[in-house]
C-alpha cells in the first residue's frame, strides 16, 4: 500500500515527459505478434504483470481515445451501454439460467 497514488518506479521525467497513465514505462520490449513460439515463455517470463495496473491502463487508454477528445461521437456511449448490459447480465446470470427455453421430451 505504500506506492498507492505514486508514479511507477519506470517513470522518469526528465525523459518521458509529461505523465500519462494509459503508457507503459517499463522496458521495450519487442510486441507479442513477432515473438515467435519457442520464445514464448521467455517473453512471458520478462514480463511485470499486475492486473490493477493493465486494467488502469487499458481505462486510461479507452478513456484518452473515446471519452476525453475534443469532437466526441456516439461510439463511446454505446460501448458503455454494452459493457453496462453484458456486467448487468453476468451479474444476473443464476437468475437468467432457469428462464432458458428448454424441451422436456
Amino acid at each position: 500500500m505504500g506506492n498507492i497514488g505514486c508514479y511507477p518506479v519506470e517513470y522518469n521525467p526528465k525523459v518521458h515527459g509529461p505523465y500519462s497513465p494509459a503508457r507503459y514505462y517499463g522496458p521495450r520490449d519487442i510486441p507479442f505478434s513477432e515473438v515467435k513460439l519457442q520464445d514464448v515463455p521467455a517473453w512471458i517470463s520478462r514480463r511485470k504483470f499486475n492486473p490493477i495496473r493493465t486494467v488502469n491502463r487499458a481505462y486510461w487508454r479507452w478513456v484518452f481515445k473515446y471519452g476525453d477528445v475534443k469532437k466526441g461521437g456516439f461510439s463511446w456511449i454505446m460501448q458503455l451501454a454494452f459493457f453496462m448490459a453484458a456486467g448487468s447480465y453476468m451479474l444476473r446470470y443464476n437468475q437468467h439460467k432457469y428462464e432458458r427455453h428448454a424441451k422436456y421430451h
